[in-house]
């Protein structure tokens, strides 16, 4: 039977080899000219035939990961995928991303033996709730001299403006991956390269945040919980208890590091309001710093090697909370956020993250391409969409207002004389209502001089794991607590 040459893969060979590569004997065949060719070169034809076999490959030699495998939940084995299965991989991220070369931040080599380079609230008294609701009305209408400004219109506010109205905290996430380690839904049991990869992503805070090391498997459910609902790590982290850990910020700067969840590594950064460059520039120095205590997975021409290759590239999330309650009671949040999806590429979360719904009118927008785009023009398109996110929901405040202000006025005023009021409150009544709370804010239409950052503050404060914590030793019910301290909240907050 003639066979072809598995260097060109066209004309017959005429020159055969064979090598024992573990105790499996293995053939070689070559054409005359590639073989004259490769040798005038100074290249080994065997060299070259098995780069050629493993740019081909479906399997992952070294964690047996195979393209069917991969195709059943959309992850890769480890880091070593991307090289064993070169060409299957190059493909697999030309589709999802559109690219497949990377720009931006470069990896740096790890070299053994360097780790260790180691609300102020005031309080009034206030008239009956009836006499309230005549000064909300009078600031509806345009008619209050009490110094406060009428509702401004979309084209009247600056981006500054229109930004803080709706965006709630800003987000940097890196994913990255270590070098000969198999990707957590790979690992077999307890990881012993568990300590190392916990000590070096430890050292890698030295300077940066006060770190604070916890292995999943010693916190509470509440602690867990607790954790989940401020965003510092994600349910599929809380689950893996057998190797998971994360690294919390005891200075409440923001940072916070997720070890072995769908990646090695996944570290972020989360700042109040609308300042992306700002989390950036902070995750950066960690950033740089964990790559000098970890060898971290990078590939010149596919950059950060992660799980998923929806994050390969540079590996970064830029994220905005947003509040968007008038898009939502017009019927067009759906259309808005589709159109936006398709223009700047955006994907759209609900408060949780992926597969998660959208809670309170509150939705998580961030880019959707990781790979051929490099971090700052990632940041600033994420900051363009936002910008004109906000400004069409302020048209539809705009709208609302118009076309439906005393029904908006008295769902408002039910919302905040409900709260007020309330002794017994189950945190579902209390999401309800809290929606209609900050608009009422936003509108400037509530006697109050809270403001939308610390009714969110407020949300984690009566959030069920908070309160399971705080409930310890007192006689307060869970509800009876939660409204207790929504009431004091609202009670001196007034204005």
């Amino acid at each position: 039977m003639q066979k072809i040459c598995d260097v060109c893969g066209r004309r017959e060979g005429t020159v055969f080899d064979r090598a024992i590569q573990n105790n499996v004997t293995v053939q070689y065949v070559y054409c005359e000219t590639c073989y004259k060719s490769l040798l005038a070169k100074g290249i080994n034809p065997r060299f070259e035939v098995d780069r050629i076999r493993k740019f081909n490959s479906r399997v992952c030699s070294f964690c047996g990961t195979d393209a069917r495998d991969f195709e059943s939940v959309f992850l890769f084995g480890c880091p070593h995928c991307y090289e064993n299965m070169r060409a299957y991989a190059l493909q697999v991220c030309e589709s999802t991303q559109g690219a497949t070369r990377h720009v931006g931040k470069l990896g740096l080599p790890f070299r053994l033996g360097q780790r260790g380079s180691n609300v102020q609230l005031c309080s009034r008294d206030l008239p009956s709730f009836a006499a309230e609701r005549d000064f909300i009305e009078r600031i509806f209408s345009g008619e209050t001299s009490d110094g406060l400004q009428r509702f401004k219109r979309a084209d009247e506010c600056s981006d500054r403006e229109l930004t803080d109205s709706c965006v709630i905290s800003s987000r940097i996430r890196l994913a990255r991956s270590v070098q000969g380690l198999p990707f957590p839904r790979k690992m077999q049991g307890e990881n012993h390269n568990l300590q190392d990869e916990i000590y070096g992503a430890y050292l890698a805070t030295n300077g940066v945040f006060d770190a604070r090391v916890r292995r999943i498997s010693e916190l509470t459910k509440s602690q867990k919980k607790a954790l989940i609902e401020r965003h510092i790590i994600s349910l599929n982290l809380a689950n893996n208890e057998q190797n998971g850990a994360v690294i919390v910020d005891g200075g409440n700067t923001g940072f916070s590091v997720m070890i072995n969840e769908e990646d090695h590594i996944r570290e972020q950064c989360v700042v109040d309001g609308f300042d992306l460059r700002t989390a950036s520039n902070r995750l950066d120095v960690y950033d740089t710093n964990l790559m000098k205590n970890l060898p971290i997975a990078y590939d010149k021409e596919l950059g950060f090697l992660t799980a998923c290759p929806t994050n390969v590239g540079t590996g970064m999330r830029a994220s905005v909370m947003l509040f968007l309650p008038a898009l939502g009671r017009e019927g067009a949040i759906d259309d808005t956020l589709a159109v936006f999806k398709q223009r700047y590429g955006l994907t759209v979360r609900g408060v949780f993250g992926e597969g998660s719904e959208s809670t309170g009118d509150l939705y998580q927008i961030s880019n959707s391409r990781t790979l051929g785009i490099d971090e700052w023009t990632t940041i600033k398109q994420v900051e363009e969409a936002v910008k004109k996110m906000c400004y069409c929901e302020r048209v539809a405040l705009e709208r609302l207002v118009v076309e439906k202000g005393k029904t908006l006025l008295d769902e408002i005023s039910r919302s905040y004389d409900f709260l007020r009021e309330a002794t017994s409150l189950e945190y579902s009544e209390f999401f309800e209502e809290i929606s209609n709370l900050k608009l009422g804010i936003i509108l400037g239409v509530l006697p109050l001089k809270l403001k939308t950052s610390q009714i969110d503050k407020l949300a984690l404060l009566c959030s069920p794991a908070s309160i399971e914590i705080a409930i310890k030793n007192r006689r307060e019910t869970p509800p009876e607590l939660r409204a207790n301290i929504v009431r004091a909240v609202l009670s001196e907050g007034r204005c």
